[in-house]
């Protein structure tokens, strides 16, 4: 089981920051942290679940994790009026089963390599902004 509480250092606007999310609640195969700016009204959230592998035949499965990232954000509606909307941010993995440290590395630093890449998100994020 992981902490209850986990760090991660964000870097916007070249300013390296520390956020703190707290386990706020438990359920079978996910925890809900939750981060300092989470209220009751507006969601900060990290949310971490896992699959089991179920064998078939001779292949012993797949191991599936995730983790998400809910804010909360105020953005205008149609009428120009303001309403809350999430920003959603989501990683998965499917390791098979026996797979070793260096291949979970790979796949890790593939993902933070693309999306680390500006024209990989310049296409697939910040295209969509109105």
């Amino acid at each position: 089981m992981l902490d209850n509480t986990l760090t991660i250092t964000t870097d916007i606007g070249g300013t390296p920051t520390a956020e703190d999310f707290n386990r706020d609640e438990e359920y079978l195969n996910r925890s809900v942290y939750t981060g300092t700016a989470h209220t009751l009204s507006m969601r900060d959230q990290l949310t971490l679940y896992r699959t089991k592998p179920k064998a078939n035949g001779n292949f012993r499965g797949m191991a599936k994790s995730a983790a998400k990232f809910t804010k909360d954000i105020t953005v205008p509606g149609v009428d120009g009026a303001d309403i809350v909307a999430p920003l959603l941010g989501e990683v998965s993995f499917s390791l098979p089963v026996g797979f070793t440290a260096a291949d979970s590395s790979l796949v890790r630093e593939r993902i933070v390599a693309l999306i680390n890449e500006e024209a990989f998100i310049a296409q697939l994020v910040d295209q969509l902004r109105i």
